[in-house]
């Protein structure tokens, strides 16, 4: 049973954002995970031993 007071989506229906909403949020992704990725690289350099 549906907790009272709780909204309950139409069936058919996911929680899903609207198409206007997802191109501003793809960009704020790729810019988050460009960031992500080069302070990994950035950590890994410094924990790498150096190799000759």
């Amino acid at each position: 049973m549906a907790e009272e007071g709780a909204k309950q989506m139409p069936p058919g229906r996911t929680a899903d954002i609207g198409t206007s909403e997802k191109p501003i949020l793809v960009a704020q992704n790729e810019r988050r995970r460009a960031r992500i990725v080069a302070h990994i690289h950035a950590v890994c350099e410094g924990e790498m031993p150096d190799e000759e």
